[in-house]
């Protein structure tokens, strides 16, 4: 059987390539576990925290944690990815696109965490729009939009720079991709009124993501500069990273999800959808494929606005079970672990396991 060996050159390259997703994912995991703990904690004396139903005092924007573990994952993961390819940080639009949305869809979300009012849903900030007043919604709506172009910009494909694409088209791609964005980041919010349903959600739809670009990758045609991923984009070490470092990021933070120890809030579920949003805008370089992602989100958003997707969510058997996946679990050893500690938390975490059930309210205003 012959052998192919690689040059020393390409064995770093290969080895870089591991390397650099397992350091991303591992950086955001233990990032995210001690950055939430902490946050919650001076969220928590500096009174920053919601009442649920069950009496229980949950520090809020503790997604602010998860951005900074992504953010610290991804930095660390995305130059030694760039070494796998031989460039320089430049050599990929995602980063600064992946960054952009995550960031502003956090400032957004926190802005709205802090002086939120009451109205509620589109219809609700956009009214107030029309009378003239600018909610905190009504600030996220404007900003969104705004963050959403300046972070689908560059994942726009321009053509070849011979020929290049018509400015119509250019145009056109560039406004799907903001919308894309800025309903992932609506839709995350609307999915995030139960512990951890977001989390999973996303971690699912990250696996999902994974899985199609290593598929198409393998059985895509052989390009030029390499293999191409049959979806207009070539495979990207940073895509990898991104995702990575997102997925550990998570992971970390859905501990004190699940034990209702802390709540994402919009700073944390719009830039979970936001970054959602981006990743999947770099699987493709093709306008019908954004345009296919921006309906689904389009339903998603409608069917958030004008009834509830916990209805849907407890409809579906799958759905239901997936959704409570790990929050009785999780309820259950905090309620032991408070039992050792103190029993007046014990108290109160076991009151939170009895009343957990399908349908009932969990956060402030919203359905488990």
């Amino acid at each position: 059987m012959a052998r192919f060996p690689l040059a020393p050159r390409h064995r770093v390259a290969v080895l870089m390539g591991f390397l650099a997703p397992l350091m991303a994912v591992s950086v955001s995991w233990v990032a995210a576990r001690l950055l939430t703990r902490r946050l919650s904690r001076l969220a928590s004396i500096r009174g920053h925290t919601r009442t649920n139903l069950h009496g229980e005092s949950v520090p809020t924007s503790a997604g602010i944690g998860w951005a900074l573990a992504l953010t610290a994952g991804t930095v660390v993961g995305a130059p030694v990815s760039e070494l796998a390819s031989e460039t320089v940080l430049g050599g990929t639009p995602l980063l600064p696109s992946f960054l952009t949305a995550v960031w502003g869809f956090a400032a957004l979300g926190l802005a709205d965490d802090v002086w939120s009012g009451h109205e509620k849903g589109f219809r609700g900030h956009l009214g107030a729009l029309r009378r003239g007043t600018l909610t905190s919604g009504g600030l996220k709506l404007v900003g969104g939009a705004i963050v959403g172009l300046a972070a689908a910009f560059p994942l726009v494909p321009r053509g070849h720079p011979a020929g290049g694409a018509p400015a119509v088209m250019v145009l056109a791609t560039w406004i799907v991709g903001g919308l894309v964005t800025a309903l992932a980041a609506n839709a995350a919010n609307f999915l995030d009124t139960a512990p951890g349903r977001t989390v999973k959600a996303t971690l699912a739809a990250i696996a999902i993501m994974v899985g199609v670009v290593a598929a198409v990758t393998v059985a895509g045609p052989a390009g030029p500069a390499g293999p191409v991923t049959g979806l207009g984009r070539r495979p990207d070490t940073v895509f990898l990273v991104s995702c990575a470092a997102f997925a550990g990021a998570l992971a970390g933070f859905l501990p004190h999800d699940l034990r209702r120890r802390a709540m994402l809030g919009d700073a944390g579920s719009n830039a979970i959808g936001a970054g959602l949003g981006v990743l999947a805008l770099a699987l493709s370089s093709h306008l019908m494929a954004w345009a296919v992602v921006l309906v689904a989100l389009g339903l998603i958003n409608y069917v958030g606005e004008i009834s509830s997707l916990s209805r849907v969510i407890h409809r579906s058997r799958l759905l239901a079970w997936a959704d409570g996946l790990g929050r009785a679990a999780a309820l259950g050893r905090a309620t032991a672990f408070g039992r050792t500690a103190s029993c007046g938390r014990a108290a109160s975490l076991g009151r939170a396991t009895n009343a957990a059930r399908p349908g009932r309210r969990i956060y402030p205003g919203r359905e488990e």
